[in-house]
């Protein structure tokens, strides 16, 4: 075959079958000894062999001509047949190849090339060649993590065993990476840790006061740029006692470093709560609450909400960290010391003539206080407050040292925003909920959901679909059953009559009145999403910890057993 029909048949694979991320290879750089010495000497910069006959190269890069590389790739190939391994040309991102070929130059495997990671005692990073191979291992677990989705990346460090477990969490899940690549020691997971605090943090765009210290917990924040993306990340780990080692956390803050920032459209909420929305935003002063638990979007939604308000207003937002970049808003990084906390800057904001203060949590007294302050003077605000529901996020605020006199007031709170987020049934292999109470898999979960619709939604219920646990080899959601994820929302807009309710401390009553008016709790959204075949039933109670056919009021036991016994 001529040069030119190979040059387009590799080509053509490129477009087919390239390896984009670390998480995709199965197995280690070749160990025959000869071949490792034609590479080294070759000093080829972009292409790499595994022990599984795969050939990773790649066209992209400045060194050698595309003849040159295919001869090269030929010769490779011949090399490995004489092996007894079946050549497998793979292209491959400039990003991967490099970082194999960090570890190709300290030793003749991966396995040694973590281990020699090993062999000094302390945390530093000991020379450029090391930097390197570390710099290059964070890239690639960027990459991967990000074009997997990936909202936190997850490693576990094991001191005993001298492992390491890398977890990257998918809309919502934990999911445990298994890509020889990421089979690392103990100690190169650390030595990550003690690049990303010591270098990174500090010279990536990020912020962080500490020196690393693996024995307390540690913040911070930086930004990684990559051959294929800028990306933030808010770093965290903690000593762990039990099995001895590191947890450490990196949340994807931010993916593409533009400071593009979500609709409420883009966040799928329905069209009559963004018009209720557009409403509430309208407000010139006031105190707009979104509340949630931890990971329910809060701050997304939040965020959202500045997309609304008017170019032409003034905002200014307190945060701790500076997450995401939010046009037309200056945003200030709160800091530790008396200078840049909270209250420093709550004592001075109102001297920048803001419209808009926005606070990235209300988490005590002081933010609270100064949040009910400026909103009393004229100024809307924004914040958000881990609660369970909307409601009640008027006891927190009490818990906190307001009072119901102040929360009641006239023109105080206009508006509590609820929000959880629930998986998206996979539209390629989710199946009907009758169908699948059938399967030999059904469970006893499955059949108490399938009673509960049976008999409160019963017109609906050809239209409720459940997680196909069978389709292991969905292209679409990998065999999870769902793909991506959708908000269920609660929205209490509050007037004249809440604020009655609120002064008198009377929730259930306020509950009871709001939907006399039509409004609909977290449940009720959920109960929508299910049963127009977009929600799995499991995975809404899951979400809002509330079992369907399960009356949680006043929990009967023997009925309970009753049902229990007849779903088994």
């Amino acid at each position: 075959m001529e040069s030119k029909d190979n040059i387009a048949k590799l080509e053509e694979m490129y477009r087919t079958q390239s390896v984009n991320v670390i998480t995709e290879i199965t197995s280690n750089p070749i160990d025959d000894g000869e071949l490792r010495q034609y590479l080294s000497e070759k000093n080829y910069n972009w292409l790499t062999v595994l022990n599984s006959g795969e050939i990773l190269f790649n066209f992209e890069t400045d060194s050698d001509s595309k003849s040159e590389k295919v001869e090269a790739i030929n010769n490779v190939a011949s090399m490995l047949l004489k092996r007894g391994l079946t050549p497998m040309p793979r292209p491959c991102s400039v990003t991967v190849i490099q970082y194999l070929l960090s570890l190709n130059a300290k030793s003749t495997n991966v396995k040694k090339s973590h281990q020699n990671l090993n062999l000094v005692t302390d945390n530093t990073i000991d020379d450029q060649n090391e930097r390197t191979e570390v710099q290059h291992l964070l890239d690639n677990i960027i990459d991967a993590a990000a074009q997997a989705g990936t909202s936190d990346i997850h490693i576990e460090t094991d001191e005993h065993n001298n492992v390491a477990q890398f977890r990257f969490r998918v809309d919502g899940n934990l999911t445990i990476q298994t890509a020889t690549a990421l089979k690392l020691t103990e100690r190169m997971a650390i030595k990550l840790g003690s690049m990303i605090i010591g270098h990174e943090a500090h010279t990536g765009g990020g912020s962080t006061s500490d020196t690393f210290d693996e024995n307390r917990p540690i913040n911070g924040s930086f930004t990684v740029k990559t051959q294929k993306r800028t990306v933030k990340l808010r770093y965290s780990h903690l000593p762990i006692a039990e099995p001895k080692g590191l947890s450490i956390v990196m949340r994807i803050v931010t993916g593409d470093g533009k400071g593009t920032v979500p609709t409420f459209y883009d966040l799928q909420y329905s069209h009559s709560e963004i018009a209720l929305l557009d409403r509430i935003f309208r407000y010139p002063q006031g105190i707009i609450l979104f509340t949630g638990p931890t990971g329910s979007g809060k701050s997304s939604a939040m965020a959202a909400g500045t997309t609304i308000i008017p170019k032409t207003t003034k905002i200014i937002s307190f945060e701790d960290p500076v997450e995401s970049k939010l046009p037309n808003v200056c945003q200030v990084q709160i800091g530790n010391n008396e200078y840049t906390s909270y209250a420093a800057y709550a004592r001075t904001v109102l001297r920048q003539d803001p419209d808009v203060i926005i606070y990235g949590e209300i988490r005590d007294e002081i933010v609270m206080q100064s949040a009910i302050d400026q909103a009393n003077t004229g100024h809307l605000v924004l914040s958000t407050l881990h609660t369970n529901t909307p409601a009640d996020a008027i006891a927190r605020l009490i818990s906190l040292g307001s009072d119901l006199s102040t929360l009641s007031h006239g023109s105080l709170i206009r508006a509590l925003v609820g929000q959880r987020l629930v998986g998206k049934l996979c539209p390629a292999c989710k199946v009907k909920l009758s169908d699948s109470i059938n399967s030999a898999s059904a469970t006893s979960d499955l059949k108490r959901v399938y009673a509960h619709f049976s008999k409160n939604n019963p017109a609906q219920l050809d239209s409720i679909y459940t997680k196909n646990l069978n389709a292991k080899h969905c292209n679409i959601c990998k065999g999870v059953g769902e793909k991506g994820r959708l908000p269920l929302v609660e929205i209490i807009m509050v007037d004249q009559v809440g604020r009655d309710f609120i002064k008198e401390l009377n929730i259930k009553g306020w509950l009871e009145y709001l939907r006399t008016k039509g409004w609909r709790d977290l449940t009720e959204k959920a109960i929508e999403r299910i049963t127009n075949g977009s929600v799995c039933p499991l995975s809404a109670e899951s979400t809002l910890d509330a079992p369907f056919g399960i009356n949680t009021v006043e929990f009967d036991y023997e009925e309970f057993d009753r049902n229990s016994s007849t779903f088994l």
